[in-house]
């Protein structure tokens, strides 16, 4: 099994309602948005966009948006599905590549993760984002690390 890349539709952010993993519905949850609203406001804000389609299936959704049209800084995101664990070696190298082609449109790269989830911060280290220290944001005011990297 393979996983190939398209443009995200509103139609992928659908079919992965309920489905999230674990850790990206607890922090969807800590934000105090529902799977839906994540998935499809996600999708809708973003310039650029991608599904991670497993036998036409997405299993990880993920993209940048702007603060502004004229900006420099995107905020990178990502929502997967359980089935990605079945793919750790492509995603990994995959999302490398992807940054690094986001920070030629995007030198500054900034957003938040979930403080409780280690898995995500992890991954977000190895790609080189600096994770600072937790501190009270979204809806809720749940703990959350800022994530920054600067080209």
């Amino acid at each position: 099994m393979t996983v190939i890349y398209v443009p995200a539709t509103i139609a992928h952010a659908e079919a992965m309602i309920g489905r999230l993993r674990s850790g990206d519905a607890a922090e969807v949850e800590a934000f105090g948005l529902s799977q839906r609203d994540a998935l499809l406001e996600s999708v809708n804000v973003s310039l650029f966009a991608l599904a991670a389609l497993e036998d036409g299936v997405p299993i990880a959704l993920f993209g940048v948006a702007a603060d502004d049209m004229m900006g420099s800084t995107g905020r990178p995101w990502m929502l997967t599905t359980a089935e990605v664990e079945r793919h750790k070696k492509q995603f990994l190298r995959d999302s490398r590549h992807w940054i690094e082609n986001v920070q030629v449109m995007y030198p500054s790269l900034e957003n938040w993760v979930d403080a409780r989830y280690e898995r995500a911060i992890r991954w977000l280290r190895w790609l080189g984002f600096t994770i600072h220290p937790a501190a009270s944001y979204g809806l809720l005011g749940a703990d959350f690390h800022h994530f920054t990297m600067e080209r």
